[in-house]
């Protein structure tokens, strides 16, 4: 067993970790959610303005791809939540880091 304070170090580096892990899930949203929005502005302006888009196709498809990202994406964090739900009457150990930058 850890003595304590090699316990505490663990425990701050899994933490540090999983807020890493945490932050750049987030970014990855967020820069998937962004690229797909400016792709369908794009279209639309190009519609709306009567503009030919070479290989317009091809945005579309990144559209597509983009959107099965942000899917699994969903999945995963949905898995890891799964995870992390009582089984066989057992209590989870839930390690929550609440930060006012990352809500919204």
């Amino acid at each position: 067993m850890f003595p304590l304070s090699e316990w505490d170090t663990e425990y701050r580096k899994i933490s540090s970790e999983w807020r890493d892990i945490v932050i750049m899930s987030k970014l990855n949203k967020q820069l998937y959610d962004n690229l797909i929005h400016s792709i369908s502005w794009l279209l639309k302006y190009a519609k709306d303005n009567n503009i030919q888009l070479p290989d317009k196709h091809e945005l579309v498809i990144s559209m597509g791809e983009s959107q099965e990202i942000l899917d699994r994406i969903a999945q995963s964090t949905e898995t890891l939540h799964q995870k992390n739900q009582p089984q066989n009457g057992q209590n989870p150990i839930s390690i929550c880091f609440c930060n006012s930058n990352f809500i919204n």
